[in-house]
């Protein structure tokens, strides 16, 4: 039986491994609620200037309409002068009421443009003036229209030429003109302000938005990495939580098993059944050849140690026989990146991967400070061996060395009850 001393060792020792598992990195919601704030607070302000820039070109865009529409009831008032000056020289009977249609539609259209330019102290200026001047001018077109019905057209335009309709005429016609140039003015100078406001309120969602994604986007990229940090912390827990498992299942067969065979069994198989590992293996080295003669293993090996021999180094610069995996006597041996490794040959990497192994890595297994074998194993996933899980591995190579030695003194032990 094993001395209760030992089994006291190996149960602490266990129980001390759980303990060391690093503590997972948690989220720091304090900073994304900050973030999301932040971001909330920009795309607010966002809205609200381009709620008041959307506005205020709204506002630019009514002024440019009313400049137009200014402008459109001046070439009315100027057509309806000219409608009612033309109706005035004629003899035909209806000229009169022609004539005061186009009276009335000349004092309809200035009266919408005093309407219309209520705002704008320059027109206002020039529209008492241009009434002025147009009634004059109606009330000499009446006259005109009365002497022509009387005496005939020729003496009806002599009066009116007389009277001096032809210069206010040339008058109207010219305050109209500097009226449509004043709106003209004023529609380009709207127009530009139109064009600022656009292009403000087009930078101003720009870089809102710019902005705000922006957050959004550390936002987003500080949260992916969280949850990767998150999710490679549990996948690196889990692990650790299968090898400190498997761990205790070997401290446990050291305290159950007397035999190197039942040993060398049940440390494979707890290796993949508790540690998850896809293939493990112990090979014993032929004194003679060096090569490693495999005792045992367990998982996916469907033939693998067919394929595959291991040599023991004799010397730092012995390569072994031809295909066969050179393995050093005083420390592990890692492969970690199956796929990618230069020093690992062609046939033994795609044995490997065809079975799905895609790093392994080799431990010494010493008795009396003798090399006895090599415990040897496989993981589904590249990169699987840090430091943390090669420390605990050399654990278990240690206490199988230790497994053998305690074998050796149960087996030294029944042979001298034996001879007694």
């Amino acid at each position: 039986m094993v001395p209760s001393a030992i089994l006291n060792e190996i149960s602490a020792k266990a129980e001390i491994q759980y303990a060391r598992v690093p503590p997972m990195r948690l989220f720091r919601p304090i900073e994304v609620r900050t973030a999301f704030g932040i971001a909330l607070l920009v795309l607010t302000v966002a809205a609200f200037l381009s709620f008041w820039n959307l506005s205020r070109l709204e506002e630019a865009a009514n002024q440019v309409s009313h400049t137009h529409e200014v402008l459109d009831r001046l070439d009315d008032l100027l057509f309806a002068f000219r409608d009612s000056i033309s109706t005035s020289r004629g003899v035909d009977p209806e000229a009169a009421s022609l004539h005061e249609e186009s009276v009335q539609s000349t004092q309809s259209a200035i009266d919408d443009v005093a309407r219309l330019t209520i705002d704008n102290p320059t027109q206002q200026q020039r529209i008492a003036p241009l009434k002025n001047i147009i009634n004059q001018v109606i009330a000499l077109e009446r006259r005109r229209l009365a002497v022509a019905e009387s005496k005939g057209s020729v003496a009806g335009n002599a009066m009116y030429a007389a009277a001096g309709g032809n210069r206010f005429d040339d008058e109207v016609r010219q305050a109209i003109s500097d009226m449509k140039d004043g709106e003209r003015s004023l529609l380009s100078r709207r127009t530009e302000q139109e064009r600022r406001r656009t292009r403000t309120a087009a930078f101003v969602l720009g870089a809102a938005g710019l902005l705000g994604f922006g957050i959004l986007f550390a936002v987003y990229f500080h949260l992916e990495r969280e949850i990767g940090r998150r999710e490679r912390s549990e996948s690196r827990l889990s692990d650790l939580n299968r090898l400190y498992a498997f761990l205790s299942q070997a401290n446990q067969t050291i305290v159950h098993v007397h035999s190197r065979e039942d040993l060398f069994v049940h440390i494979c198989r707890a290796a993949v059944e508790q540690g998850e590992f896809v293939m493990a293996w112990i090979g014993i080295p032929d004194s003679e050849s060096g090569l490693l003669k495999p005792v045992a293993w367990w998982g996916h090996e469907n033939g693998y140690l067919e394929h595959v021999h291991g040599y023991i180094a004799r010397r730092p610069d012995d390569r072994g026989p031809a295909g066969s995996i050179t393995l050093p006597q005083d420390r592990h041996q890692v492969f970690n990146y199956i796929e990618a490794d230069p020093n690992i040959i062609i046939p033994w990497r795609d044995e490997a991967l065809r079975r799905g192994y895609h790093s392994r890595a080799s431990f010494p297994i010493k008795h009396e400070d003798r090399l006895a074998g090599f415990f040897t194993v496989y993981a589904g996933r590249p990169g699987f061996f840090d430091d943390e899980t090669l420390r605990l591995l050399d654990e278990v190579a240690s206490d199988i060395s230790f497994a053998l030695h305690t074998i050796d003194q149960e087996e030294n032990s029944r042979a001298h009850r034996s001879t007694c």
